[in-house]
């Protein structure tokens, strides 16, 4: 080991800094000679650190090398680490590890033999226009084919950026698509998108007996009827664009969950009745429905169609202007029911109607009208008839002191006194007697409300917030309460 350098300082030092003197030559001559000695010593010193931490990093890396032969995780069996896999590669999670499969597979040898050994860890197949490899996802899909065996696929094809498929697609392949057809009888899931209307009919009719759960936009025609052989088929989101088949479902599938949207374009016309008739091919074991129609679109509604009746069904979602099919549901079991864009007293009228066609739906639990906009002088007279509503989102406009004499600010001041219970005032007790959760969106800060205004929600608020009963109505406290202009709230 290096001796230490020699730090002693010259003799006279301290007494020319005490003095402040100038030295001589002599002194000058042993300072200079100190100075350059001490030099050359830091840069010695500077040598032997860069060599003594490439001496430590290398001694830490040995040092860990030798621990991870004592890790935990090498004392694993074979049975919990393939636990361990598929549970960073599982494909029901949204936040899944992309290519976990592979960079498992590259850790070491025993991995390696693992994950190739460990057929559900190949069994999701992913190809996403923009984000797969383009020139490596044939390849990709090809591999895991091979390494996933006999396990339930996981599919997932999706072609983005264009409103209608163009041919030489780069992320189409007619052979690939030929191939996961061949192992449709190992399919659970599908999420297909953008495919050529030619794709579903070039193939032979097949049978899917594992197929659980279909997403297929848009719908082609054939294309759900290449599906018809998918006997366990229970949860199915479809967009239904104008000029396709009429959807009526394959008698084999038992649809417990429906999401069906309706794809429109200038001056497309939605006819309600084919919706309709395609809900009551699958509505006896339907559980969980969501419909959207566009809430430009123009709709055709026959009042007079036949009311269909879901005995099963528990939680229905209806989007833009898709709240027209309330009129012809009939739900006794309905526990949870939402709105979401509608305003007029048409959406309020088409609810009600529901209700009364389920028999006062006497299971619901929750019922929420979202984003109604305070616009209309009828929203009052709605809401007094929709006494089973529970939540209200309502978009108030004209709330600040510069549009005070608008009326829809007078529409404003007139809904919050309706919603303000008075002590002892049966028709204060009946207006939304249910309501458990109320929304004030004022979206914008030049639009937010003035103390008058502000003064009236709190009193809105303070009074619903405990419950009772008068007379025979039942009152539900107000338990949530949330705005967008800031501010305490009782």
């Amino acid at each position: 080991m290096s001796r230490d350098p020699d730090c002693s300082i010259c003799p006279f030092l301290r007494d020319l800094l005490r003095s402040g003197r100038v030295p001589d030559a002599t002194q000058a001559r042993e300072a200079r000679a100190t100075a350059a000695y001490m030099a050359s010593q830091v840069s010695n010193l500077q040598t032997r650190c860069v060599s003594l931490v490439t001496a430590q990093r290398r001694i830490s890396e040995v040092a860990n090398l030798h621990r991870a032969l004592l890790a935990p995780i090498r004392k694993l069996p074979v049975e919990l680490l393939t636990e361990i896999f598929l549970f960073a590669a599982l494909p029901e999670s949204e936040a899944r590890w992309r290519g976990a499969s592979h960079v498992l597979a590259a850790v070491c040898l025993r991995w390696r033999q693992v994950a190739l050994s460990t057929p559900h860890l190949w069994a999701c197949i992913v190809v996403i226009a923009g984000s797969s490899s383009l020139t490596l996802w044939r390849e990709s899909v090809r591999t895991r084919l091979e390494r996933s065996s006999y396990a339930p696929l996981t599919i997932t094809w999706k072609i983005y950026g264009r409103r209608a498929f163009c041919s030489g697609d780069p992320y189409w392949d007619a052979d690939i698509w030929a191939l996961l057809c061949t192992q449709a009888h190992r399919w659970a899931s599908a999420h297909l998108g953008g495919f050529p209307s030619t794709a579903f009919n070039a193939q032979p009719r097949t049978s899917f007996p594992q197929l659980s759960t279909l997403l297929l936009h848009p719908i082609h025609p054939g294309s759900i009827g290449f599906f018809a052989n998918a006997p366990n088929c229970t949860v199915v989101r479809l967009e239904y664009a104008s000029g396709s088949d009429h959807l009526l479902f394959p008698t084999r599938w038992h649809l417990s969950v429906l999401h069906l949207h309706f794809q429109a374009k200038d001056r497309d016309i939605f006819f309600m009745r084919m919706c309709m008739q395609a809900l009551a091919s699958c509505s006896a074991m339907l559980r969980n429905c969501t419909l959207y129609v566009p809430p430009n679109t123009v709709v055709h509604f026959d009042p007079t169609s036949t009311i269909v009746a879901f005995p099963r069904l528990e939680t229905l979602r209806l989007d833009g202007r898709a709240y027209i099919a309330a009129y012809n549901i009939a739900a006794p079991r309905l526990v949870h029911l939402a709105v979401d864009g509608g305003q007029s007293q048409r959406t309020f009228d088409s609810l009600s109607a529901l209700v009364g066609n389920s028999g006062g739906c006497s299971h619901l639990q929750w019922a929420g009208m979202m984003r109604v906009a305070v616009v209309d002088e009828e929203l009052l007279e709605s809401l007094t008839h929709s006494p089973f509503i529970t939540v209200l989102d309502l978009l108030v406009r004209g709330g600040c002191q510069a549009v005070l004499q608008d009326d829809r600010t007078s529409l404003t001041h007139v809904i919050l006194q309706a919603l303000t219970r008075q002590p002892g005032d049966v028709e204060s007790a009946r207006f939304l007697p249910r309501l458990r959760t109320l929304y004030l969106r004022f979206e914008h800060f030049a639009n937010f409300p003035e103390e008058q205004l502000r003064e009236e929600i709190r009193q809105m608020v303070h009074s619903r917030r405990a419950g009772g009963t008068i007379a025979d109505v039942h009152m539900e406290p107000l338990a949530n309460f949330e705005t967008d202009c800031g501010g305490e709230w009782p």
